[in-house]
């Protein structure tokens, strides 16, 4: 989105130079990981090469160790729907720490589940080899390895699923005076000043607006002093915002925009009067 980089465009610049720092990096990975590797299998027998017993990923481990997996994938469990529960029951609290708390934590309880169903299955024996059971075998053959992909493969989902999830789209109906939009089908910045009043004949001749496109339209104008940008687009602390002078009566006879809260004392019909208050 534009907005998310403050209107800047982003466009892929390659250089000679980077692409064979590139190249030359991930060959020295890729030989330093071969080299580890077969430094580690130089060092066993004949035996266990030909019998593939050779690490590589986890064992399937001893009955404590399955102990251990079963109660961190049942404690985690546990934990994730409490998160859950919390989540539904409370109408205050923060929704996307705890969605993501408990996406988190089904996630480290759907490995653990998965990594003792593979040292069950690796450990499995004395029934009848079909190629279910052959693949099922396999799997949990090399534990480590079917780890790192479901979980990768699961971490990766989740993420997908919760941006999605979180992701802030357009309002329904931005033309509603209600929306966040205000009604409004535009807004616009000048660079200079704009003095004379764009709603009258004069006023659009003097900027040269031509009436037919400006048939229809309805101008708000507001004055603005300059300062720091004080929206998400900058990450400082902003010690003099930009203020906005606001017509109170053209947005108050709108109904434009919806406040999430207002002062008791005022009324709540017309929150704009607001700014019309003499503060002393």
């Amino acid at each position: 989105s534009p907005l998310a980089v403050a209107q800047s465009a982003i466009r892929y610049r390659g250089e000679p130079l980077t692409l064979l720092w590139a190249v030359c990096g991930g060959a020295a990975i890729a030989f330093a990981a071969m080299w580890i590797t077969l430094r580690g299998l130089t060092r066993r027998s004949a035996r266990e090469l030909l019998s593939g017993e050779a690490g590589g990923g986890l064992s399937a481990g001893p009955r404590a160790a399955a102990r251990w997996t079963w109660t961190a994938a049942g404690v985690a469990s546990v934990v994730a729907a409490g998160a859950i529960v919390a989540l539904t029951a409370g109408k205050h609290r923060p929704a996307v720490g705890a969605f993501f708390a408990a996406g988190a934590l089904l996630l480290v309880a759907g490995i653990a589940f998965f990594g003792a169903i593979l040292g069950r299955a690796a450990r499995a024996g004395g029934r009848r080899m079909t190629l279910g059971r052959l693949a099922v075998r396999n799997t949990g053959r090399r534990r480590g390895r079917s780890l790192t992909v479901a979980g990768l493969l699961a971490c990766g989902s989740f993420l997908v699923i919760s941006v999605g999830a979180f992701r802030l789209g357009p309002p329904g109906d931005p033309y509603r005076r209600q929306s966040g939009t205000g009604g409004f089908a535009l807004f616009g910045v000048s660079a200079l000043p704009v003095f004379r009043d764009l709603n009258t004949p004069p006023g659009r001749k003097a900027y040269a607006l031509e009436p037919a496109d400006m048939e229809g339209v309805r101008v708000v104008a507001m004055r603005a002093r300059d300062g720091d940008d004080a929206s998400c687009l900058n990450l400082n602390r902003a010690q003099r915002p930009q203020l906005l002078g606001v017509p109170v009566e053209e947005l108050r006879s709108r109904g434009a925009f919806t406040f999430a809260r207002t002062d008791p004392a005022i009324d709540s019909e017309h929150p704009w009067g607001l700014l019309d208050t003499q503060l002393g």
